[in-house]
């Protein structure tokens, strides 16, 4: 029964951040460079430095880089181009 528990959790906590269609990828206020993202959303998007600068999901940008660029990392169902479809968070 416990190992069942144990997978549940295991999987529920997997599924976290699949919740979002995007996710703004690095911390602040050193958020460094690069065109990586998590291997949950592969697609590299759109990057900037502060909610102001971005121009896709400004609300979920977090706190200021001082230094570098946050990454909007996206699944693959992702499309730019209509950005009311879909729901975006910070990984």
């Amino acid at each position: 029964m416990f190992l069942k528990w144990m997978l549940l959790f295991s999987a529920l906590a997997c599924l976290g951040y699949a919740q979002y269609a995007c996710v703004w990828y690095r911390s602040a206020p050193i958020c460094g460079t690069g065109n990586d993202c998590p291997t949950t959303y592969p697609n590299m998007m759109y990057h900037a430095d502060s909610s102001g600068n971005a121009q896709y999901c400004p609300n979920s940008f977090g706190s200021k880089c001082w230094e570098g660029e946050k990454n909007l990392c996206c699944n693959a169902n992702v499309n730019l181009q209509n950005t009311n479809t879909y729901s975006c968070g910070s990984y």
